[in-house]
């Protein structure tokens, strides 16, 4: 199973034991937010470094990296509203929503970010280098295509 073979699958196995699981237990429609709460490829700071749109992967609280476990489940910052009970994963409509509502939440940070510049990645050398490492001088400002 794919999602019990990936190294940083643990968030989503709590989410999502297996597939026969969710086969059994959820009638639930795709939902970009969700999706993006159960695999922690969105705006999470961890993930966003991981892909180079960050300088760190650390969460806004200055603790940890912020990851989807630490944010929904550990993070005073998203504690409004968070459930109690993660038991039944996906099942319990309480978590889904949460999750939706803190990714959301999560979105409209970044869109702020964004405005204010606050997270801008500072390109290195080697974002601006040739094939050998050499880095390019004189090319320009980095390209907005990248």
């Amino acid at each position: 199973m794919y999602i019990n073979s990936i190294p940083e699958g643990h968030w989503c196995r709590i989410l999502i034991p297996s597939v026969e699981w969710a086969v059994a237990n959820l009638d639930i429609r795709p939902n970009f937010l969700l999706s993006q709460a159960i695999t922690g490829h969105g705006a999470l700071n961890a993930y966003l470094f991981k892909i180079g749109k960050r300088i760190s992967p650390s969460c806004r609280c200055g603790l940890v990296d912020q990851t989807p476990e630490h944010v929904f489940r550990v993070c005073d910052l998203y504690k409004e509203g968070r459930p109690t009970d993660w038991r039944q994963g996906l099942a319990n409509e309480d978590v889904r929503q949460y999750l939706i509502r803190t990714m959301k939440q999560l979105w409209e940070e970044e869109k702020d970010e964004e405005k204010t510049g606050l997270n801008r990645i500072i390109r290195t050398s080697r974002s601006r280098s040739n094939r050998a490492g050499v880095p390019i001088t004189g090319a320009g400002p980095a390209s907005s295509s990248r």
